[in-house]
């Protein structure tokens, strides 16, 4: 394929009873990790602190994994961290996100087969 060419994308992501874990929430656990704030991640990601709590509590009551734990406010100032599980559960999406973004580019090279376009794009008059 061309350097300029047509690129495979596609998005992935896991699903038990309609709650999603994927490249949302990743990022929102990324942003607990980096700054130890719930408040501060959600804003990163231009959501509310609100929604943000809705979203980690549903996908914790659904799944049955803990992924935060909150320490109030006070003389050592409050903050929010990963659980372990929450830090083996984002390893293995990457893992398996990688193994996926791999197997889709093995594809779209044996189905394309190194043609320049992926199809006949002039325009044809009978």
């Amino acid at each position: 394929m061309a350097a300029d060419g047509p690129v495979p994308r596609c998005k992935v992501w896991v699903e038990k009873h309609g709650v999603v874990f994927g490249a949302g929430l990743l990022g929102l656990l990324d942003g607990v990790a980096l700054h130890g704030s719930l408040a501060r991640a959600a804003a990163e990601m231009g959501m509310s602190y609100r929604a943000a709590w809705g979203r980690l509590r549903r996908f914790e009551s659904v799944w049955g994994i803990p992924l935060v734990r909150t320490r109030r406010g006070g003389s050592g100032g409050g903050g929010t961290s990963l659980t372990p599980e929450a830090e083996r559960l984002m390893a293995q999406y990457r893992r398996w996100q990688e193994e996926v973004e791999e197997a889709i580019q093995e594809l779209f090279r044996r189905t394309f087969k190194g043609e320049e376009e992926p199809c006949d794009t002039e325009l044809r008059t009978s």
